[in-house]
């Protein structure tokens, strides 16, 4: 029998981060984040509201689960 490795395909569904000023754990849509910020190749250093606080945060790294 041959053998054959597979690849599970992910969408994103949304962004989560703890908030450096309000501390806040926050969910965010990821197309609602996407119309805000831009594709995920423009994220480097990209700034954003916190929804919670309204603080002006920048982005510094990104990970994908």
């Amino acid at each position: 029998m041959k053998t054959v490795d597979i690849t599970v395909v992910q969408q994103p569904t949304d962004v989560h981060f703890e908030c450096p000023e309000c501390e806040e754990e926050v969910d965010i849509d990821y197309r609602k984040f996407c119309s805000e910020v831009g594709e995920p190749c423009d994220w480097s250093y990209a700034t954003f509201e916190c929804p919670e606080c309204n603080k002006e945060i920048e982005i510094d790294s990104v990970d994908w689960n």
